[in-house]
């Protein structure tokens, strides 16, 4: 009866003195400055022997709330059933531009690379550059 009651409770603090991390993996392959979306990936409650286990190398995880914002990118392609890392992944900033063209007003994603009176030229988000003329003409 000692005996049993000893493993039991020496059972009970194996279990507890683990601590539990909460992991990121990887559901779909992810590209290159792709954004993070929620079924990219799946959550996975692992104590510090399961990720000795899995060969998990991260030694900081992502924020879950931001995680679930999808607000991040990431900064290198991640293949399938790989953790997701803190340094994996970056906060996207967007680059938001509004024209004012009298009654019309238009708002793009890009940055402004050069404006004069007759024109705007834009650099898009996939590298593009494009010439927008205020007066609306198509040259």
């Amino acid at each position: 009866m000692k005996y049993k009651l000893l493993i039991i409770v020496m059972m009970s603090l194996n279990l507890f003195s683990s601590e539990t991390n909460v992991v990121p993996i990887s559901i779909t392959e992810i590209n290159y400055k792709e954004q993070l979306f929620v079924n990219h990936y799946r959550l996975l409650q692992l104590n510090n022997k399961n990720i000795n286990k899995y060969n998990i190398k991260c030694k900081k995880y992502p924020n879950l709330l931001k995680l679930k914002s999808n607000k991040y990118r990431a900064k290198h392609y991640i293949s399938r059933n790989k953790p997701i890392c803190a340094k994996d992944i970056y906060e996207a900033k967007s680059k938001k531009i509004k024209f004012n063209f009298g009654y019309l007003e238009i708002e793009r994603d890009g940055e402004i690379i050069k404006e004069t009176q007759k024109y705007i030229k834009i650099k898009n988000l996939d590298g593009t550059i494009e010439k927008i003329y205020k007066n609306g003409a198509d040259r």
